[in-house]
């Protein structure tokens, strides 16, 4: 501990459970704290869902430090390494895990006690997205509130700048067919937005956390310019290139 101060060497001697729950000591001991706070989550689904996206935020702020050198990365290379930093964090999470009939771009498991699933997205186009959403709700999440009454979906921004992506997709989303999906937006931030609508397997109220991550850019100085653009990526399913409507 040479390199704390001493008003922080005592704060660390003097931990309680309570203290690491409430991220205490989390800016200057980070890691030691992220495998001790993921522990502690499981007390509730509740709380467990607040450690999971608190670490995944940790994660997605990283992955939007280098958007050029991520300009070429798959919709599955990106979720390799969300699952690899989560794990780094003390979060079990897994790519290609098999759940609901089909494999999931991103899941977290833990103890058979509770389950969350991620699907992941390139910002291709709105109807891309509503796939995903559709892969999500309809296939992988089983809408159980023993185990699972929350999901994610991630949208990897490239095309457009991550707000503009994000209030395209939620009028776009809201204004389906409610017969469809009657989607009520229960809270909006910067980068997400929460709905719930009805699990049609379940018939219970389903959330998913709309989240986009900023790979965006728009350089406009020479050497930039001069750069060689990265290729145009394509969604090998629909084949939608990535400035399509």
């Amino acid at each position: 501990m040479a390199s704390l101060s001493k008003a922080e060497q005592i704060l660390v001697n003097t931990l309680t459970i309570a203290d690491l729950e409430r991220g205490e000591c989390s800016r200057f001991l980070p890691y030691a704290t992220a495998a001790v706070r993921s522990d502690l989550s499981l007390s509730s689904f509740s709380s467990f869902i607040h450690n999971l996206e608190s670490q995944l935020e940790v994660v997605l702020k990283n992955m939007e430090l280098h958007p050029y050198l991520r300009q070429d990365d798959s919709e599955d290379r990106s979720s390799i390494d969300i699952v690899a930093g989560l794990k780094l964090l003390g979060i079990p999470a897994s790519h290609g895990t098999n759940f609901g009939g089909g494999s999931t771009d991103i899941s977290c498991l833990i103890h058979d006690q509770f389950l969350w699933i991620a699907e992941a997205k390139n910002d291709y186009n709105n109807s891309h997205i509503l796939e995903g959403f559709r892969q999500l709700v309809d296939r992988y999440v089983m809408g159980s509130h023993r185990i699972q009454r929350k999901g994610a979906l991630v949208i990897y921004c490239k095309n457009k700048p991550a707000s503009a992506v994000l209030d395209s997709w939620k009028q776009y989303l809201t204004q389906i067919n409610p017969e469809e999906y009657s989607v009520t937006v229960e809270s909006s931030e910067e980068s997400t937005f929460e709905t719930t609508h009805y699990h049609r397997a379940s018939n219970q109220r389903l959330y998913v956390k709309h989240i986009v991550v900023s790979l965006y850019q728009d350089h406009t100085d020479k050497s930039a310019k001069g750069r060689k653009p990265p290729k145009k990526i394509y969604c090998d399913n629909c084949h939608a290139e990535i400035n399509g409507n």
